[in-house]
């Protein structure tokens, strides 16, 4: 196989080979540092590949003299370039990766690429907004290729329809297979904008798609129910609603304005490298977007009128969280302490506005809209002093998490082999498992987990539950106990496990129809026991008890067994039905 080496100059597009135009001009403040990412590890070991880089890595200006320049290597597939003396105002610089840099093996780049650059003032407005730099074309893309090949509003409406037609469980788990695939190419389809992760409405909504069709057809193999999730957007536990379909075709002018403003964004912060930034068609009612601190991740409608400004508020959300700064001191700057709950006077919404006023970068002075009001000039001078004093701490310590050294892209996959490792940073303790039989046992980050038996594992990782579904051979062949099957704990999802873990210690028997159809028989903690025998009949499910080990039982009803009545025999656990 041949490989092609790619060195992409402020954008990651992986596999998808980009010819810089050294042509473009950008617009950077005097202490920019460049991040440069390649579509492949460039070596084994950071040392070798950063001498290399210090070779065919330079800056020139405008009379092609060098001007020096740190490189440094933060990972094995990405430089950073940053200036020794800063740069010059008014002067232009070109930022160069030379075909030459060859990787560990001696393959070369593809091609030689450029980043041509001028220089302005601190401080300075970058004039009116304006969205005229094209998003590149594969991140416009709509259409889903696996099993449908259809963009992915049509698409997701074709597998609602076909899950609803009879299909084997084998033929479902190597469906799973396939979306899985899709789903962790899409999922590095991201574009790397000045150290933000940005997902355009496409890609993002291509992601949703593909997440809730794993999810369905989990469903239907352990729970033999079909059960296809609205969404896997949530804010709130607010229902989002899809705005895309044909009268768009799936692309929003806002997806270039946030591409253009995250091209645009001039401050030299590395506590927003990693960042990621989603343009979604998912709308809620009332809210222009909103930040995920347990993910840093901020979301944006696409279907607002200036989501530039909303970007810099969520920001604001994302740097309090970071730094936590000093809440007194803000107030005296402010001369405010009368905070409340509702949004318009909270705290943390006030301090987001005063963020988005002092931080956005164009022309226009924009108004705090909270009780707050808005900020006056001098304030405005030392709220941004105030903003830099936090930026001088210790870059935060945000916990990132790796599968198999990828980013979690689903929280239900598909083992591809017999062995998992988790690994990440700024994470701290083990990760817990429970095995098909419900047994419990654990794994430390960075060592490796060896699949035993065949089923669903739950691990419950410092940043969610991811369910892995392990098969030695690709043969569908779970152990279901009849009609009635059973599951843990671990392998219910959503709402149906808040719903489950809430009753684990309450005695009774539960039905669940909302989203799934359960039975779950719990005698509480201290009261352990044991299902002898299980007798159905047209009318009812009838249940013998006996004195055992289990703290509760958890089975899936097929939709024919969910209005049968439930009797237990030699109930000794005084059980209520």
């Amino acid at each position: 196989m041949n490989w092609r080496i790619t060195a992409i100059i402020l954008f990651l597009f992986l596999s998808f080979p980009v010819i810089i135009n050294a042509e473009d001009t950008w617009s950077v403040t005097p202490d920019k540092t460049w991040t440069i990412d390649f579509n492949k590890n460039m070596d084994t070991d950071r040392q070798p590949f950063l001498e290399a880089a210090r070779e065919h890595v330079y800056v020139k200006d405008s009379e092609g003299y060098e001007h020096p320049v740190n490189i440094s290597v933060p990972d094995l597939d990405r430089l950073k370039v940053a200036p020794q003396e800063s740069y010059t105002v008014g002067e232009s610089y070109t930022l160069v990766v030379q075909k030459t840099l060859r990787d560990s093996n001696g393959r070369e780049l593809v091609s030689r690429a450029s980043r041509t650059f001028d220089v302005h003032p601190y401080g300075e407005h970058l004039g009116s907004f304006t969205s005229d730099k094209p998003l590149p074309s594969y991140a416009k893309n709509t259409t889903i290729d696996a099993l449908h090949s259809l963009p992915y509003w049509e698409w997701v409406e074709k597998d609602r329809t076909y899950l609803k037609q009879e299909i084997s469980k084998q033929q479902l788990f190597g469906e799973m297979e396939q979306l899985q695939e899709e789903l962790e190419e899409v999922s590095s389809n991201y574009l790397e904008v000045n150290g933000f992760h940005f997902y355009t409405s496409a890609i993002h909504s291509k992601l949703d798609a593909l997440k809730r069709a794993m999810k369905a057809r989990y469903n239907l193999l352990y729970f033999n129910q079909y059960n296809y999730p609205a969404t896997s957007v949530t804010y709130n536990e607010e229902q989002a609603t899809l705005e895309a379909d044909d009268r768009n075709e799936g692309s929003f002018e806002v997806d270039r304005k946030i591409y253009n403003a995250l091209l645009d964004y001039p401050y030299d912060t590395s506590y927003t490298d990693n960042i990621t930034v989603v343009s979604t068609p998912f709308t809620f009612e009332g809210i222009n977007g909103f930040a995920k601190s347990s993910d840093s991740t901020i979301y944006l409608s696409a279907l607002q009128e200036d989501p530039v400004k909303t970007f810099y508020h969520e920001l604001g959300h994302m740097f309090d969280y970071f730094f936590e700064p000093p809440r007194q001191r803000y107030e005296e700057i402010r001369n405010y302490s009368s905070f409340d709950d509702t949004y318009e006077n909270s705290y943390t919404e006030s301090f987001a506005e005063d963020f988005k006023v002092v931080r956005y970068p164009y022309e226009g002075v924009l108004a705090n809209l909270n009780d707050i009001g808005t900020p006056k000039e001098e304030t405005r001078v030392e709220l941004e002093s105030f903003f830099k004093e936090q930026e001088q701490k210790e870059d935060p310590e945000v916990p990132s998490l790796l599968i198999n050294g990828t980013p979690i892209y689903s929280d239900i996959q598909v083992a591809q082999s017999e062995t998992v490792t988790f690994s990440g940073e700024n994470l701290y303790g083990s990760i817990q498992v429970e095995t098909p039989a419900g047994e419990q046992d654990s794994v430390e980050l960075g060592d490796t987990f060896t699949f035993s038996e065949e089923g669903v594992y739950t691990f419950s990782t410092p940043i969610g539950k991811v369910l892995f579904l392990f098969d030695k051979d690709g043969v569908w062949s779970p152990n279901e106990e009849g009609p009635l099957q059973r599951v843990t704990m671990g392998q219910l999802t959503g709402e149906v496990y808040e719903w489950a873990s809430a009753l684990e210690f309450e005695p009774g028997i539960f039905k669940y129809n909302r989203d799934y159809s359960i039975l779950m028989i719990n005698a509480g903690y201290y009261q352990p026991f044991q299902i002898t025998d299980k007798t159905i009949t047209s009318d009812e499910i009838r249940l013998e008890l006996a004195k055992g080990q289990e703290d509760y039982y958890i089975f899936a009803l097929p939709e024919s067994m969910q209005d049968k009545s439930v009797i237990i025999e030699n109930n000794f656990l005084n059980i209520p039905g």
